[in-house]
């Protein structure tokens, strides 16, 4: 591994530095580490691979080396334009924890109620919180007039999967909602990014951003919407409906060029 780091470092041909490249991800090395820090904010930093610098990150979290694998993060989320760059680049990673979830725009805390009777059929016509207006003391009623609860809930990994089968139990043609406050420290215009199984329905502050009555898996960013916020808080308001097996759904903001928004939660 070092030895192809060296190789890289002396390469005079882009088909050299491929050759090398290609040695260096077969051959992990730390002295990998020193060389992408060298070519972090230069040219040549955009010719190494989406995996090969997550992988570098993830073996710099790995090494209690946070600043530096997040010097590494902040270059690599320009260029996760596509949801298969953002499959790569989790992949990765998975070992993460919350903190690169939050670095790459995912809303990690959330206050999650259901399940409600939902069908296929209805779609999202049917409201049983007084959406879009939403009280975390108010306790609707459900199937059989049983009640539910708002249940808090913080996301532990580096995709920001909220899974909705532990918190809530199994279910099946149901419903769930999931409600956030963020602060944003000023007023931008950008792009909510999620994901579900199944479909999704997204309000943010107020005004329904995105609908997608959907029978599927879920994928990181396969929906996409533009977003309006506010500078200070904004709150964000999601409906996740549930045919059968898994049922979990993740959402994140980013800048319009794929850059992560900064706010806090």
């Amino acid at each position: 591994g070092a030895a192809y780091v060296g190789l890289y470092r002396l390469a005079a041909t882009d088909k050299d530095r491929q050759f090398a490249l290609a040695g260096m991800m077969q051959y992990p090395s730390k002295d990998a580490f020193a060389l992408v820090k060298d070519l972090i904010g230069q040219d040549e930093l955009a010719k190494l691979s989406v995996p090969f610098l997550a992988g570098i990150a993830r073996a710099l979290y790995d090494a209690k080396q946070p600043e530096d694998a997040g010097r590494i993060l902040d270059s690599l989320a320009p260029r996760i334009a596509t949801v298969e760059d953002m499959q790569a680049f989790l992949s990765s990673v998975r070992s993460a924890g919350p903190e690169l979830a939050r670095k790459l725009g995912f809303v990690t805390r959330w206050h999650v109620i259901g399940p409600f009777p939902w069908t296929a059929s209805a779609a999202f016509s049917e409201d049983h919180i007084g959406a879009p207006a939403v009280d975390l003391a108010a306790t609707p009623t459900a199937a059989k007039g049983e009640t539910r609860n708002w249940k808090l809930h913080e996301t532990g990994g580096p995709d920001g999967v909220v899974d909705l089968t532990p918190i809530l139990g199994m279910a099946t043609n149901a419903a769930a909602y999931a409600y956030a406050e963020i602060d944003v420290p000023a007023a931008a215009s950008g792009t909510v990014r999620a994901g579900s199984d199944d479909g999704i329905k997204i309000w943010v502050n107020g005004e329904v951003v995105h609908e997608h009555n959907v029978d599927r898996g879920l994928l990181v960013d396969q929906d996409q919407a533009a977003v309006s916020l506010k500078a200070g808080k904004n709150n964000i308001l999601v409906e996740i409906t549930q045919g059968g097996g898994g049922w979990n759904f993740c959402l994140r903001l980013t800048q319009a060029d794929g850059r992560p928004l900064a706010f806090t939660q």
